[in-house]
């Protein structure tokens, strides 16, 4: 079974590895606890399948930029862990180890503060 995720944002920059040095621990903090929040509440709000919490998941990340500045895509991925802890927290995943692959993927422009879907192939 498939399930899909769309926050209407991307990570937040402040989990950019190339940022964290530059960021304070609290600073870096706060942006994963609103990603992980963020993810929750909508996962909750999504509404969740009787065949959950999945021990083995699948995931593919499309990340969908506000602008075409360039980016590096495994910086992305180490940031969308917020939205993954969400995720397990709202009860999709057992925990965020079942995790079997993850791929990430650049998706289409989209304005104004970029999105990212969240595809969980689970059993």
């Amino acid at each position: 079974m498939t399930w899909t995720l769309t926050i209407q944002r991307m990570p937040d920059s402040r989990l950019n590895p190339n940022r964290a040095s530059t960021k304070h621990w609290r600073s870096r903090n706060g942006g994963k606890k609103a990603d992980t929040e963020d993810a929750h509440a909508l996962t909750l709000a999504h509404g969740l399948s009787a065949s959950m919490p999945w021990s083995r998941a699948w995931v593919t990340i499309t990340l969908s930029p506000s602008n075409k500045s360039p980016r590096d895509i495994d910086n992305f991925g180490a940031a969308c862990k917020g939205f993954l802890d969400g995720i397990t927290k709202a009860g999709v995943l057992t925990d965020d180890k079942v995790i079997q692959a993850i791929t990430y993927q650049w998706g289409e422009i989209h304005k104004p503060h970029g999105m990212t879907e969240i595809e969980i192939d689970g059993e």
